[in-house]
């Protein structure tokens, strides 16, 4: 085979490159080392999103912007319904953005809105929007019109199940007929396991109740007879400052459970969405607070659109968001975020020096260094058949 030779001067060319392409190397590497262990640390409001991702804002349609929405609710096509509190009506959107329609009245009366505080949508179209401050729970057709109203005292949190309306009230959790039947309830107030106090989430996962015990700062679980199942969370030590960021749950508001039956928990003064399993155990915690598409800023409300999608009502950003949080492996463009920069350029300085160094091995040689492998060939002994 031929081998390929190049002059002594210019071997030597070649190898000063080489060694000095790794060294500057080496040298940036050490460089970027020496900034991000001296940098100041980065403001908390400013970091970025991990563990999800946004996929769109909401914020209204042309002049009619939201006001304070604080619950969203997913109807038949995937259309996200909007509890607009402030503005007194309920807003529907696409699942792409799109404004599709709005109802409800403003007023104190039979049949009006007055800061709606909660709303869920049935297999039929069918909306039922709770006010709170009206002790009421007030229905809509598929069309926006009222057909009935239901006096619950204050009502809280609402959700639907297959044909099972499922209240939550300060005290207690009532269960109903989605025409509006009562069908059974229990009610114990208290800081023991099973008692409550001031629910202001609720939904089904795996068959069983899931409260946001927000008065005790704790999530709980209970069979649809109202037996208590497990707790997640403690409610507040004696002398414990109401706004302690550093317990589990500052503040647990709105709840959504996926396909699996995994639940999911706004903290509304942590501005995250804490993840938990249908036994309560903990799974995630993702959210940054701020006023950035994908940060949240006081969220009150969630629901689950599907394919890993959530609709968080961002109730002091005026908007509602979409976020995808997915419990399996990361997109690439997320796990990119949780590594560490420090980590990235050494592996990057690593792959780059594995270049250098093959180029090297696989250099062309000397004619010094092909005559001499030539000769140390001739020396080897002949191996006898």
């Amino acid at each position: 085979m031929e081998v390929k030779v190049i002059s002594k001067k210019a071997h030597k060319t070649r190898r000063q490159i080489a060694i000095t392409i790794v060294s500057v190397m080496l040298l940036i590497a050490l460089l970027f080392i020496y900034y991000f262990l001296t940098k100041p640390p980065r403001s908390v409001k400013a970091a970025r999103p991990t563990g999800y991702s946004h996929i769109l804002s909401i914020y209204g349609y042309k002049n009619q912007r939201l006001s304070k929405p604080v619950e969203t609710a997913v109807g038949p096509k995937s259309n996200i319904y909007i509890a607009d509190t402030f503005n007194h009506r309920v807003m529907v959107f696409s699942s792409n953005g799109r404004f599709i329609k709005k109802f409800g009245k403003k007023g104190k009366g039979k049949k009006q809105l007055y800061f709606p505080n909660s709303i869920a949508v049935d297999s039929r179209g069918v909306t039922y929007v709770a006010v709170s401050q009206l002790d009421k729970v007030v229905m809509f057709s598929p069309k926006g019109s009222v057909f009935w109203e239901i006096a619950v005292p204050s009502p809280q949190a609402i959700t639907i199940d297959g044909n099972r309306l499922y209240i939550a009230t300060k005290s207690g959790v009532m269960i109903g007929t989605n025409s509006g039947k009562l069908l059974t309830s229990f009610s114990s107030r208290g800081r023991e396991k099973g008692k409550v106090d001031y629910i202001t989430g609720i939904a089904i996962s795996k068959g069983n109740i899931i409260v946001a015990d927000s008065g005790n700062y704790r999530i709980q679980a209970f069979t649809k007879d109202g037996e208590s199942l497990w707790t997640s969370g403690k409610p507040l030590k004696k002398g414990e400052a109401t706004r302690n960021t550093k317990r589990k749950y500052s503040l647990p508001a709105g709840l959504a459970t996926d396909s699996k039956g995994n639940i999911y928990v706004v903290d509304a003064f942590a501005g995250k969405v804490v993840v938990l399993d249908p036994k309560g155990r903990d799974l995630r915690s993702v959210g940054d607070w701020g006023r950035e598409d994908g940060q949240f800023y006081y969220p009150a409300g969630i629901s689950y659109l599907g394919n890993d999608r959530f609709v968080v009502a961002d109730k002091f950003n005026n908007r509602v968001q979409i976020v995808r949080i997915a419990l399996g492996i990361l997109p690439l463009s997320e796990v990119s975020n949780l590594l560490s920069p420090i980590v990235f350029i050494l592996i990057l300085t690593a792959l780059l020096m594995i270049l250098v160094w093959q180029w090297y091995r696989f250099r062309p040689v000397t004619q010094q260094q092909a005559n001499a492998k030539l000769e140390i060939g001739n020396e080897l002994p002949k191996i006898n058949k």
